[in-house]
């Protein structure tokens, strides 16, 4: 199912409200404190791990961090909202070939779900050449359950209830080598406005692990970057746009 910008609002003013803990759900690995992690803008040989590949062999990567003014679920689920990318994402334009079993996004989203992503702007901005990748979906990190109440919830501090994950990595081959790579979307709650509600600080980024196609797909590292941080700009307006037209419409209710 294709959304438009108006029933994608509708959409999300729904699933916003439903139990999320019925969606999908698969927690990454608990060695690493994955909400402390921030992007390091001025130093360009940092890496960050991630969940399938975890610290060892990185090369490098792409990273991008932001402010979104939405809570953390809102920005979850239109990150995993893989049939509406086409709304607002310029770098990937669209995901298609899913599995039979996925009607729509982000409802029917799994972990082991397969996709194929359309990429733009590898070569410039004014060139039309587009490209394509197989990715799969390795983390699926919902917000937990709300607590029952009484004094055994006494673990809400605990790294995997301070931010919400999403991840995929390639399944892709370049000339005949697997790609090693990874992308996860940590969504740490963030103090918001006055009438308290959270916002959200996004950290996307993608690892590439040692080989010789990551020597050769670095080459771009300097234009996946600039794609990167463009991809966060877009999603921060999508969603925030989204979640005031939400806002508004709980107003006048």
């Amino acid at each position: 199912m294709k959304l438009t910008t108006r029933t994608a609002i509708l959409w999300y003013t729904t699933i916003a409200t439903a139990t999320i803990s019925a969606l999908p759900h698969h927690t990454p690995r608990d060695d690493f404190d994955w909400a402390m992690y921030h992007c390091s803008p001025d130093d360009p040989l940092a890496t960050l791990p991630t969940p399938t590949y975890g610290a060892e062999n990185r090369s490098w990567m792409m990273c991008a961090e932001l402010t979104i003014y939405a809570p953390p679920s809102f920005v979850y689920y239109a990150l995993i909202d893989y049939n509406s990318y086409h709304l607002w994402n310029t770098f990937v334009t669209s995901v298609f070939n899913l599995p039979p079993n996925v009607t729509t996004t982000p409802n029917d989203v799994y972990v082991g779900m397969p996709m194929n992503f359309v990429v733009a702007g590898m070569n410039g901005d004014d060139d039309p050449t587009v490209g394509e990748s197989q990715e799969i979906v390795t983390v699926l990190r919902a917000p937990p359950s709300p607590p029952t109440g009484g004094d055994d919830n006494d673990d809400d501090d605990a790294p995997h209830y301070r931010y919400l994950m999403n991840a995929w990595r390639s399944d892709s081959y370049v000339e005949g080598e697997f790609v090693v790579a990874e992308h996860p979307n940590i969504l740490t709650p963030v103090e918001g406005d006055e009438d308290g509600e959270e916002w959200t600080r996004y950290v996307s980024y993608e690892t590439y692990y040692e080989g010789a196609i990551s020597d050769y797909i670095r080459s771009y590292q300097p234009r996946l970057q600039v794609l990167f941080d463009r991809q966060g700009g877009e999603l921060k307006a999508y969603v925030e746009g989204l979640w005031q037209a939400r806002r508004r419409g709980m107003t006048e209710e």
